[in-house]
């Protein structure tokens, strides 16, 4: 869409200036939850601050056009390209779907855009998940148990973190597939655990009630920041054999770790490139170290496998 509305490459932009446009772009027309003018004035105002000042202008004028552009008019030169344009993903992932799952291609890329239902995580290092059903009877939300044992989706219309029973540590909040991901890993109690991209916590927390709070539990991440959410988190839900390292994929001394836990889609922005860049076409990045090839096909498996998550989750 961009580029019909550019007299160059869009390729050839300069990098900061071609992410804001994606970016912009991208809330303008796939998020319903910001309106279009706050999208493109954000998105003017992060031009000038990152000092590109003289590209302000056309920033304005090309996210105003492309938002309003109707797609329903649009000629696509086949299905792939059509769905790379209206559901905003790679060829690559495009591809790989339309390969793979061929019947259910369409619906997995909607259902990215589909609030998932809210799903928790019953910490059973507390109560069990009988238990906590009658809890939120007694407050009027409904549940329904999820596929992944000790997995409930409950029908909460305010802020779930806000419940005593949330600040009581009786759960926490976690998507069904991540906790699917934590069921397939399913480490035992006495086991040496490593969960690496582990912010907030939820993953960690989830590792360690299959542990029975038995062994030893490393929960890294590369973001420094963030550790202070997963040392939260696993505090609140009482987890007592884990420990919280500021370390990322790379780090050292894992000779001793039997299981080991990575969220993938983050994986773009921890080889060393932009993740707004990754797997686009004309991306001429380099990862940090090793492979690039390797690197950006990492970061494509991980953004379908969320895309399949997501899919999973909206039932």
């Amino acid at each position: 869409i961009l580029q019909k509305f550019l007299q160059k490459p869009l390729v050839k932009l300069d990098a900061a200036v071609r992410a804001i446009l994606r970016s912009g772009l991208y809330q303008a027309r796939y998020l319903k939850s910001v309106p279009v003018r706050a999208a493109i004035s954000e998105s003017v105002t992060l031009t000038r601050q990152m000092g590109k000042s003289s590209a302000a202008g056309l920033v304005n004028a090309v996210l105003r056009r492309a938002a309003a552009y109707d797609l329903t008019v649009e000629h696509y030169s086949n299905e792939t390209e059509r769905l790379c344009v209206e559901y905003s993903v790679s060829p690559q992932i495009a591809g790989l779907l339309q390969t793979r799952c061929p019947d259910q291609c369409e619906d997995i890329l909607k259902a990215s855009f589909t609030p998932p239902p809210l799903c928790v995580r019953v910490n059973t290092l507390q109560t069990d998940i009988g238990a906590l059903e009658e809890e939120f009877a007694r407050k009027g939300m409904a549940t329904r148990r999820g596929a992944v044992p000790d997995s409930l989706y409950v029908e909460c219309r305010g802020d779930v973190t806000a419940l005593k029973l949330f600040k009581q540590g009786l759960f926490h909040v976690q998507g069904e597939a991540s906790q699917l991901a934590c069921a397939a890993l399913s480490p035992r109690p006495g086991d040496t655990v490593l969960d690496l991209c582990a912010a907030p916590g939820g993953k960690s927390a989830t590792l360690a009630q299959y542990m029975e709070n038995k062994g030893t539990l490393v929960s890294c991440d590369a973001a420094q920041n963030r550790l202070t959410l997963v040392g939260g988190a696993l505090e609140r839900l009482g987890v007592a054999c884990g420990r919280v390292l500021h370390n990322d994929v790379c780090g050292r001394g894992r000779s001793a770790v039997r299981r080991t836990l990575l969220r993938p889609w983050c994986a773009g922005e921890k080889a060393g490139y932009p993740a707004e860049n990754a797997g686009r076409p004309g991306w001429t990045g380099t990862a940090a170290a090793g492979d690039p090839g390797d690197s950006r096909a990492l970061c494509e498996a991980g953004r379908a496998a969320r895309l399949l998550y997501l899919y999973a989750e909206s039932g």
